[in-house]
């Protein structure tokens, strides 16, 4: 009797040892903890020959090849076990560390901490489906395109474009034209439609007479020419021509010259033109803008324009 309990005795010691985890101290391996268990996959008890392996931070720590169907390791005290050996680089500062499983590679749906020297009973399974690796296709490699070359493009032609300012007004009538043709031209021919031209880029004009006038613009380049012509470009009213003082009808242009001479208004010039003519010196040039009585057209109203004017007499 007295042997029986001495065995049952060191049994319990020997299981207390086992089942007390000692600390890890200084750079000591930590003890290894067991495991044993059911393992299933997919709800179905493993076959014989399943790999399990323990895991932590991604490195092997232990495997164990199963005997039998839908166990690993014994739950006998002595048998075989899931023996899992952590490192003490897995402990960072005294870290909890997590032991994860796989069987036949796929991850088990548990996971426990590590626990030095403990022994313990872990039922494994396998429930996720494994995602099936693609397959890349395989592709010909690309035939290279041919390079093709291309002529250089011809420098565009040409387009004619203007505008001038301003486009409508009183007789006599300058107009400013601008061409809006392009850097690229190398010549221009401007027609006014009042039976004068110039070939200057951006002129100015007077129009003398009351009208419609169609302008038309042609320019060349080195790489041809065009043409633009505007109906109606420039509208040229009478003149607003009022009597002179002490006169009851307004000065008119006996020759039809755009310049009116006749000052008086009585259809002709003569000496009494020039007298009025003389003493409105000032009152011409301050409200008659642009200006009819501008004989010599020099842009004021002086004794040249008054000589002029006797000249005609």
């Amino acid at each position: 009797m007295v042997y029986k309990s001495g065995i049952f005795l060191v049994l319990i010691m020997i299981c207390a040892h086992a089942c007390v985890p000692p600390a890890i101290a200084g750079s000591e391996k930590p003890l290894p903890c067991r495991f044993y268990g059911s393992v299933t996959l997919h709800g179905s008890p493993a076959p014989p020959g399943t790999v399990i392996m323990a895991t932590i931070n991604g490195n092997p720590r232990g495997s164990i090849t199963t005997t039998q169907r839908g166990k690993y390791a014994s739950d006998c005290m002595f048998g075989p076990k899931l023996v899992v050996q952590a490192e003490r680089d897995d402990f960072a500062d005294d870290d909890l560390v997590l032991i994860r499983f796989f069987v036949n590679g796929q991850p088990a749906d548990e996971s426990v901490l590590y626990q030095p020297g403990a022994l313990r009973w872990l039922d494994l399974s396998v429930t996720r489906t494994p995602e099936p690796t693609p397959t890349p296709t395989a592709h010909p490699p690309p035939t290279p395109l041919p390079t093709q070359t291309h002529p250089p493009d011809p420098p565009p032609l040409p387009v004619a474009a203007f505008n001038c300012s301003p486009g409508i007004g009183s007789a006599p009538l300058v107009v400013s034209f601008l061409d809006l043709s392009g850097p690229t031209i190398t010549s221009w021919s401007w027609d006014f439609g009042d039976g004068n031209s110039t070939d200057v880029a951006n002129p100015a004009h007077l129009y003398r007479y009351a009208g419609n006038y169609t302008v038309n613009l042609t320019v060349e380049s080195e790489t041809g020419s065009s043409s633009l012509s505007v109906p109606d470009c420039v509208i040229v009213l009478p003149p607003v021509i009022v009597p002179f003082p002490g006169q009851d009808t307004r000065p008119t242009d006996p020759d039809n010259d755009g310049f009116f001479d006749d000052i008086n208004g009585n259809q002709r010039t003569d000496f009494d033109d020039v007298v009025l003519y003389f003493l409105n010196l000032d009152r011409i040039e301050g409200n008659m803008t642009p200006n009819p009585f501008d004989y010599n057209q020099n842009g004021r109203i002086d004794f040249d324009d008054l000589s002029l004017l006797f000249l005609k007499v």
